[in-house]
């Protein structure tokens, strides 16, 4: 049994994709010229003043690039799941140039 393709956990591979790129699927839609850009997750919570947060409070985030989108069909229309790059991708290689 494959891993779920939305568990964070776990790199997506979709039909036609190569294992261990290190993406994730999403719902939503992307278009041609779209990737490279950035995926958020939303915050979550109320923060308020001081060290007290409500709730499960967390700030939005950049969480990775958008890669692309899954097809469907027989005339490829777009499926409604997108896949991103991992922000851990971004954070390599940003490292990679630090050291250069």
């Amino acid at each position: 049994m494959s891993p779920d393709p939305s568990d964070p956990l776990h790199d997506y591979a979709g039909p036609g994709m190569t294992v261990g790129l290190r993406t994730l699927a999403y719902e939503a839609f992307s278009t041609a010229g779209t990737s490279g850009g950035p995926v958020f997750a939303l915050g979550l919570g109320i923060s308020l003043t001081g060290d007290l947060t409500g709730g499960n409070y967390r700030p939005p985030r950049l969480i990775g690039i958008n890669a692309g989108h899954i097809k469907t069909g027989m005339n490829p229309s777009h499926s409604g799941i997108s896949y991103f790059y991992k922000s851990s991708v971004i954070r390599e290689l940003m490292s990679d140039i630090e050291d250069i």
